[in-house]
């Protein structure tokens, strides 16, 4: 009898710690809390030249492929206060795969004018029309990485460490005065980038691009005239025709309205994550009538050469 009891003693105590194991289907018991951290990639430069300014929220898919219930799906992640650490809703708990760290992840901010991302197909993602103010330029862009291209996710222990990059196409413009205008005289009252691609369709399941069904329109350019320039984010593309600057300015109390080409200097067209720059000089001889243009107005020596892709 005494010898019956120690032998369902020692099973029951076999039992208890196979109940901290994993057997060999493959059915984890001991997991581990995922951890959510961002960046944004230095390399891109669409985005922000003040700061780094990390999303609030965006979706993301962890697939481990170990058992369903480590696998996740368009979960929505928020950032903390004052930190760029992110985490998922009350209601979703991210558990780690005990006996692995290898994942398929994905991450993307939530494109402008939707309220989610769609899963499977293309969705139309487009900017906003009137980047005025500064808040609606950073509202337009869209960022994203992804570990199936080997961009922007590094898995560590059960930590995941996202460098978002930007992945839409911006202009800045720098606007110069020749030397014969006082400044103080010279007010820029709006400036329009016109028949730029302001829409298309970016498939979240294959994080890229589609490149039909594109929209264009025109994009009230955000204007520091502190910094004498201008900015505006646009959805990338190889233009068929060039996009225009137009700019309305004030004069010596005369109003003026200038415009150029904006063309790029690659065969690709605008391209994802790229910012690119032009100088605009206004100078006397553009200035001869309410209509004039700046097509002989271009800054083009060495230092600031028009349209530099950075």
């Amino acid at each position: 009898m005494k010898t019956s009891n120690l032998f369902i003693a020692i099973l029951a105590t076999l039992l208890l710690l196979s109940c901290g194991k994993s057997d060999n289907n493959g059915q984890l018991v001991n997991n581990q809390q995922v951890t959510v951290s961002a960046n944004i990639t230095n390399y891109t430069r669409a985005g922000y030249e003040n700061g780094v300014l990390l999303p609030e929220k965006f979706v993301m898919d962890i697939i481990q492929g170990v058992e369903d219930r480590f696998d996740y799906s368009l979960v929505e992640m928020t950032k903390s206060t004052g930190a760029n650490l992110y985490f998922a809703p009350n209601d979703v708990e991210l558990l780690w795969a005990s006996d692995t760290h290898s994942a398929t992840v994905k991450a993307l901010t939530i494109p402008f004018g939707l309220n989610e991302v769609k899963a499977e197909g293309v969705m139309a993602i487009g900017v906003s029309l009137s980047q005025n103010y500064a808040h609606n330029v950073a509202a337009s862009d869209l960022l994203g990485a992804s570990s199936l291209q080997n961009e922007g996710i590094t898995i560590t222990g059960n930590n995941i460490i996202i460098e978002f990059k930007h992945l839409l196409s911006k202009l800045d413009v720098k606007i110069k005065f020749a030397s014969e205008f006082d400044e103080n005289s010279v007010a820029i009252n709006s400036m329009v980038l016109q028949n730029i691609c302001t829409s298309g369709g970016y498939s979240y399941a294959e994080m890229d691009y589609d490149a039909t069904n594109l929209k264009y329109g025109d994009i009230t350019m955000y204007y520091s005239a502190d910094a004498s320039k201008a900015e505006a984010i646009f959805y990338p593309y190889n233009p068929t025709s060039n996009p225009t600057l137009l700019i309305d300015a004030t004069i010596d109390n005369v109003d003026y309205t200038f415009t150029c080409p904006v063309v790029p200097n690659s065969a690709e067209g605008f391209i994802s994550g790229k910012r690119y720059t032009m100088s605009v000089t206004i100078v006397g001889a553009s200035v001869d009538g309410t209509d004039a243009t700046i097509a002989n107005g271009w800054d083009n020596n060495t230092e600031d050469e028009s349209f530099v892709t950075q």
